[in-house]
């Protein structure tokens, strides 16, 4: 047998989906409420609109929806994830209901704000320093947000550099100098901005690196590209919604990170109630492709979509005002971790001591969960760390010890008994940027089995733990952190489904009944008080079925008396006799099992195997026709070569055990053909459907024609699933040994005994030896998996043909080919990715990766194929085989 590579193509389509791009670690969240009453002093209006943060304080300014006139303002909130504390409200409105800030920025010295109260203002565009004193004011209409241009690199600072506005109706950007509000750019000379999306500007934001601007124009995102002070190479629409230019509070915010550059914003087709905030807030990179973000947990409450973005690039955090719940999120924005196992271990520890705890210095402080921040810890043998000397060694392993001692972090604790031996010992590396602890080729007390994970420790708090493929399923372990000294225990979590912890700085999972953390790694990165959660193990392998399409194309074995007592047999051009035509005798009805019919007299003379003259025969409802005035009385349910060249002369068509009496067995003979037709009969306690014919003919040749015997099984494992086919005199004949009938042809060289046998009692899916091969299939031999393989079986393509291929495509044609001269062929996979395959017997095998965005799209559809003289048109096929997640 053949086990086949799966080809580049077809490697390359069943490609894994991607994961997450950008993380975002939940921080905190302020929450604004005092701001919407209108006797504290912080008071802004009815909803928060528009949010400036750099990285400590945060601006927040108001909108109006009172019903009628009221201030709207602009507040600062200082130290506003540590100590919050509100300042008193300045940029004071009177704003019409329904108007308010459209917009605020922030620089090192100053805050600038737009107003929008539905026409020009006097202080539409203003700036403040950070204390809240304004600083100057132009009259404008400030809907369209406002943002601090960089400039552009290399450029002239005076040209380029201020605030950036635009208003409705206008294709231009205008530029304010940011000390003295003085005109940079105005209406008339500004940059261009105007896309064919129209002029109903909402938001802008800039790319501090470049210069490049990006812009809200109702609800598109638009990107401009900088060429100079005042250029723009050009305009693109990456997001391009239907528009929506009368919904306002339209924002974004751009994130440039080391390799990848994000454009936050909220997707606001309408202002009802009910967005949820997953679906509302997207990101894009700048081509316009959605990026994965992984959210670490966090949810909000259901809003009107209405949300306001502000990145502080030196922090590296993103702040997202919710309009409708009056709070504030701060995210740390970090690109999506690659979660590894780290190859470079370092050196081995020798730790030979059962239940021992061995010290070592890191390179850094690492901040355990409890806040004590440490460059020595202590090893422990049984798989967790913590300061150094502030525990001993355990080899037991609880909730209650995990919370009540001291602080530590549970890599797999439980009683191991590393051997100091360089396999089966801890390996340690440090440097200030990692500390990497790998327990190597350990076993569990008492085991054998070895295995290795993995503690990797960052300066920021972040811990990564990983294990190989190798732990066992059956341990009894604990993996997780805690604070300890008595903390809440917060029970058992699944932590391959954990995304956040919500402030809760302990979080473990008990395996008290087998571990699920196999081949892979789980990140812990610190979130507020509580943890972001990510890992990358497969999840568990989902089956796919099965199903098999059409039949495979007919065959068909002539047997001609080669003129001294024996027979060349040849696989000749496919035929399947109608036997409607000739008054055909229904025979297997009522014939009890393992049975012979009546005898029936033959309308021609027919010399059988062994010369003798039949002038009747009997079958056998297992598949076998005798000379009628032969000595057999009963029907032979267990083929073999002693039965077969013993009592009376015979030709076995395929010769199994089968019920007729659930099918159809008929006669029919004419004066020169006798034709004698099992039709959809089933193996003995099986439900399937077997068609084959035995014809003979007056020149004593006979042909055996198979139109479907593709559904033989193995089924309950009977030995009468053997199979046997071919003739013989009888009589006690010697035995000349079986022949193969995928190689044509054979000449018996005047022996009547010809036969092949297959001995089904050896047969296992994926060892193909002993599946009839006589007519050519391809089946499904496992259950196919998503994180495991396709495995299919090939059969009966003969060795005297050539180009045999299986055909693996992505679609069904479904095209009956009985017209053109392939008798029963029904095309059934489009050739999408041909694969060379062994003749006769071959298996093939495709890898498919475990990504559950295969389930429910993932199709694929094969069938075998190759060239030979066995139909009119020279191209056998066989069934075809649909594999589906």
């Amino acid at each position: 047998m053949n086990r086949l590579p799966v080809t580049a193509a077809t490697a390359l389509v069943l490609s894994v989906s991607a994961a997450a791009q950008i993380t975002l670690t939940p921080l905190g969240t302020v929450n604004l409420d005092s701001t919407s009453t209108a006797a504290n002093a912080e008071f802004i209006g009815s909803n928060p609109s528009a949010i400036a943060w750099n990285g400590t304080d945060l601006y927040a300014a108001g909108f109006n929806q009172s019903g009628g006139t009221e201030n709207v303002a602009i507040v600062q909130v200082s130290n506003a994830l540590t100590a919050p504390t509100f300042g008193t409200a300045f940029g004071v409105q009177s704003a019409p209901n329904l108007r308010g800030y459209s917009g605020l920025d922030i620089d090192a010295a100053s805050v600038a704000a737009a107003y929008d109260n539905g026409g020009n203002d006097p202080n539409g565009i203003a700036a403040y320093d950070l204390a809240g004193t304004q600083l100057w004011g132009k009259t404008g209409r400030g809907g369209s947000g406002v943002g601090f241009d960089p400039g552009f690199p290399g450029g002239s600072a005076a040209l380029g550099q201020g605030v950036g506005w635009a208003t409705f109706g206008s294709g231009r950007r205008r530029l304010q100098n940011g000390t003295t509000g003085a005109d940079i750019w105005d209406g008339t000379n500004g940059m261009v901005i105007f896309t064919a999306a129209g002029t109903f500007f909402r938001d802008m934001d800039y790319d501090d690196a470049t210069g490049d601007i990006w812009l809200r124009e109702g609800n598109n995102v638009i990107h401009g590209v900088r060429s100079g002070d005042n250029s723009l190479s050009s305009l693109s629409i990456p997001f391009d919604p239907a528009d929506e230019d009368f919904i306002a509070v339209q924002n974004l915010a751009y994130v440039g990170l080391p390799s990848q550059e994000a454009i936050f914003f909220n997707d606001r087709a309408s202002t009802a109630g009910g967005q949820a905030f997953a679906d509302v807030v997207k990101a894009i990179d700048a081509s316009g492709a959605e990026l994965t973000v992984d959210w670490c947990g966090f949810t909000a409450p259901d809003g009107v979509g209405a949300y306001d973005f502000s990145y502080d690039a030196a922090s590296s955090t993103l702040a997202i005002c919710d309009f409708t719940s009056r709070d504030v999120y701060v995210f740390a924005v970090s690109e999506t971790q690659n979660l590894d196992f780290d190859t470079n271990v370092g050196a081995a520890l020798g730790i030979t001591g059962d239940d021992s705890t061995t010290p070592v210095t890191l390179g850094f402080n690492f901040p355990f969960p409890d806040g004590t921040a440490t460059n020595s810890i202590d090893i422990d043998s049984n798989g967790r760390i913590f300061p150094a000397a502030a525990d001993t060694s355990d080899f037991t392993s609880t909730p209650a010890e995990l919370v009540g001692q001291t602080t530590s972090i549970a890599a797999l604790w439980t009683d191991l008994t590393p051997t100091g031996t360089g396999a089966g010992d801890v390996f340690f590396r440090t440097d200030a940027t990692i500390a990497v602890i790998t327990f190597q080729d350990v076993t569990e007390f008492g085991g054998s089995d070895e295995f290795t994970f993995q503690i990797q420790l960052y300066p920021d708090g972040r811990v990564v733990l990983c294990y190989d493929n190798r732990v066992p399923t059956t341990l009894d372990s604990l993996v997780g952190l805690s604070e300890g000294g008595g903390a809440a225990d917060p029970g058992s979590s699944d932590l391959t489904a954990t995304a956040g912890t919500n402030g809760v700085t302990t979080v473990y999972e008990d395996f008290t009944s087998g571990m699920d953390l196999i081949d892979g790694c789980i990140s812990f990165t610190p979130a507020g008080a509580g943890w972001c959660l990510a890992n990358d193990f497969p999840p568990p392998p989902v089956d796919g079925t099965a199903t098999t399409l059409a039949q495979p194309v007919q065959t068909s074995l002539l047997f001609s008396p080669d003129g001294g007592g024996g027979y060349i047999v040849a696989k000749v051009p496919a035929t399947f006799v109608d036997d409607s035509s000739l008054s055909p005798v229904e025979l297997g009805t009522g014939l009890g099992d393992d049975a012979l019919t009546a005898t029936q007299a033959l309308g021609h003379s027919f010399q059988g195997p062994g010369g003798g003259t039949w002038s009747s025969v009997r079958m056998d409802n297992n598949g076998v026709v005798h000379d009628g005035g032969g000595t057999e009385t009963a029907g032979d349910f267990n083929p073999s070569v002693g039965d077969l060249t013993s009592d009376d002369s015979k030709i076995a068509a395929f010769w199994t055990d089968l019920s007729s009496q659930n099918g159809s067995l008929r006669f029919a003979t004419t004066s020169t053909q006798t034709v004698i037709t099992w039709e959809n009969v089933p193996q003995f306690a099986e439900t399937n459907s077997l068609t084959f014919q035995a014809v003979l003919n007056d020149d004593n040749s006979f042909q055996l024609n198979y139109r479907d015997v593709s559904q033989w099984t193995t089924g309950s494992g009977f030995t009468s699933d053997d199979v046997l086919i071919g003739c013989s005199e009888g009589g006690g004949a010697a035995d000349p040994g079986e022949s193969d009938y995928a190689d044509y042809p054979i000449v018996t060289a005047g022996n009547a005994t010809n036969y092949e046998f297959w001995d089904a009692s050896g047969f296992t899916f994926g060892i193909l030896d002993d599946l009839p091969h006589i007519q050519p299939r391809l089946i499904s031999t496992a259950t196919p998996q998503l994180g495991g393989s396709i495995e299919l079986g090939i059969t009966g393509l003969s060795t005297v043909g050539f180009g045999h291929t299986l055909l693996i495509g992505f679609s069904n044609p479904n095209i009956p080919l009985d017209a053109i001269g392939i008798p029963g062929g029904v095309l059934s996979a489009a050739n999408d990715v041909p694969t060379p395959l062994a003749p006769v017997e071959s298996t093939f095998s495709l890898p498919v990766p475990n990504d559950p965005g295969f389930v429910g799209t993932l199709t694929v559809f094969f069938q075998a194929a190759q060239f030979a003289t066995e139909t009119p048109l020279g191209i056998v096929l066989t069934e075809g085989v649909q594999i589906a997640f």
